[in-house]
C-alpha cells in the first residue's frame, strides 16, 4: 500500500492567532502610555508649559467663583481635564528632567574626581618642576663654580708651563788662553726682566767699577773661577721668554797686571736652530752649545760689551755680537768719557818644550822614516796605515816580472 504524502505548513492558524493577539496588546500599551509621552524639550518650551498650566490654574479658580448653573460645571469638568492632562505632561518632563539632572550629577561627580586626580597630578608636577628648577639652579651654580675652577686652572696652568719654560738655565764660559802672572776674568750678564712686584730688574746696569760681581736672582751661580782664574762661568737658573741679556765681560786682574789678552766665550744653553754654518769645526757650535767671538781686553779698555742674548717665545735663545759701534756707545753711557781704542792682541810667549816631549817627538819622526823604507812596493796608504796600526810587520817584497822563469 503506498503511503500518502503529508503536507508541511508553518504559517498556519494558530501562528497568525498568536501574531495577532501579540500586535492586540501592543497597540493597547501604546494607546494607554502615549499621553503620558512626549519628548524633552528645550527650557524655552518647559517655560511656556508651566505659564500654560498657572494660567490654567487661575481659570479654574475663575471658574469655582461662577459655578451657579450646570454649562459652568461642565466647563470646570473640561478644565480638570485639561489640567490633568498638562500636568501629566509636566511629570513627564520633570520626570525626564530628574533624569538628565541624576545624569548630570554622576557626570559632574565622575569630572570632579577627576578634576581632583588632576589637580593631584597638577601638584605632584609643580612639586617636581620645582625641585627640577631647584636642580637647574643647584647645576648652574655648580657650573659656574666649575667653570671658575677651570679658568683658575687655565690661569695656573699658563703660569706653571711659563714657569717651566723658565726653568732652563744657561751657562756662560769665559776661558783665557794665557792665565799666567794672575790674569783672571769676570762675567756680568744685564737683562730687563722685571723682579716681582718690582719696577725694575734685580741685574739691570752693569757697574765697570765693582768687583766680583754676583747675581740678584735667586739660584743664579756667578763667577766660579778654575785654573787659576783662567776660566770663569757664569750659570742662570732661568731662561725668560721675551727678556734680552747682555754679556760683559771684565779682567779680574789688579790693575798693574793687566795686559792686552784674548777671552773665548763659550755659552751652553737651548739655542734655536740657525741656518748658519760655523766658522770652523772647532768651533763646537750646536743646539746647546755655542762659541761667541773672542773679545780683546786690555789696561786702558779692561771691559767691554760681547754681545746680547735674546729669547724667544718658546724659551729658545739667540746670540747677536756687539759691534764696535755699540761698545763704544756703552763705555760713552757707563764711563762718561770718550773711548778709548780697541786694543790689539797681543800673541803669548812661546812656552819652552820639556826635553822628554822632544825625545819623544823625535823617536816618533825616526820611527815613522824606518816604516816607510820598509814599505813593500804596491802598498797603498791606507793599507799601511792599518798594519802600522795593528804592528803587523810588512810583507815580503814581490818579485820582478823578467825574474819569472
Amino acid at each position: 500500500m503506498r503511503a500518502r504524502r503529508r503536507e508541511i505548513n508553518i504559517f498556519n492558524m494558530s501562528l497568525l492567532d498568536i501574531l495577532c493577539g501579540a500586535l492586540g496588546a501592543f497597540c493597547f500599551m501604546m494607546l494607554v502610555a502615549l499621553p503620558y509621552y512626549k519628548p524633552a524639550g528645550s527650557a524655552k518650551e518647559l517655560r511656556e508649559a508651566q505659564a500654560e498650566t498657572q494660567k490654567l490654574l487661575n481659570d479654574l479658580e475663575n471658574l469655582q467663583g461662577q459655578m451657579v448653573n450646570k454649562e459652568s460645571v461642565d466647563e470646570l469638568k473640561e478644565l480638570l481635564k485639561r489640567l490633568e492632562a498638562q500636568i501629566k505632561v509636566l511629570q513627564g518632563q520633570v520626570n525626564i528632567l530628574s533624569a538628565e539632572k541624576e545624569e548630570l550629577e554622576r557626570r559632574m561627580n565622575v569630572v570632579t574626581a577627576e578634576n581632583g586626580q588632576l589637580r593631584e597630578r597638577l601638584n605632584q608636577l609643580t612639586a617636581e618642576k620645582e625641585q627640577l628648577e631647584a636642580r637647574i639652579n643647584q647645576l648652574t651654580a655648580e657650573n659656574q663654580r666649575l667653570a671658575e675652577e677651570m679658568e683658575k686652572m687655565r690661569v695656573e696652568n699658563a703660569t706653571l708651563l711659563a714657569t717651566v719654560k723658565r726653568q732652563k738655565p744657561f751657562a756662560v764660559r769665559a776661558l783665557l788662553p794665557d792665565a799666567s802672572d794672575g790674569q783672571s776674568v769676570e762675567i756680568f750678564i744685564e737683562d730687563d726682566e722685571l723682579a716681582l712686584g718690582g719696577a725694575k730688574s734685580a741685574n739691570a746696569v752693569f757697574d765697570p767699577q765693582a768687583q766680583l760681581y754676583k747675581s740678584g736672582w735667586m739660584n743664579d751661580i756667578t763667577n766660579l773661577r778654575f785654573s787659576d782664574g783662567g776660566a770663569t762661568v757664569w750659570i742662570s737658573a732661568s731662561t725668560v721668554p721675551g727678556v734680552t741679556y747682555k754679556i760683559f765681560l771684565k779682567e779680574g786682574a789688579e790693575e798693574k797686571l793687566r795686559k792686552n789678552m784674548e777671552v773665548l766665550t763659550i755659552v751652553d744653553g737651548d739655542f734655536a736652530e740657525s741656518k748658519e754654518k760655523p766658522a770652523s769645526v772647532m768651533t763646537f757650535d750646536t743646539a746647546r752649545t755655542k762659541t761667541l767671538p773672542a773679545l780683546i781686553l786690555g789696561p786702558e779698555r779692561p771691559w767691554g760689551l760681547l754681545g746680547t742674548l735674546t729669547v724667544d717665545a718658546e724659551a729658545k735663545l739667540t746670540f747677536k755680537a756687539a759691534t764696535a759701534a755699540e761698545r763704544d756707545e756703552e763705555w760713552r753711557k757707563l764711563m762718561k768719557t770718550e773711548p778709548p781704542p780697541f786694543p790689539t792682541p797681543v800673541p803669548p810667549p812661546p812656552r819652552p818644550v820639556p826635553a822628554e816631549v822632544e825625545q819623544r817627538r823625535r823617536e816618533m819622526r825616526e820611527r815613522a822614516l824606518r816604516e816607510r823604507e820598509k814599505t813593500s812596493p804596491g802598498e797603498d796608504e791606507r793599507a799601511r796605515f792599518e798594519r802600522l796600526r795593528q804592528g803587523v810587520p810588512p810583507p815580503p817584497p814581490r818579485p820582478s816580472p823578467a825574474a819569472t822563469p
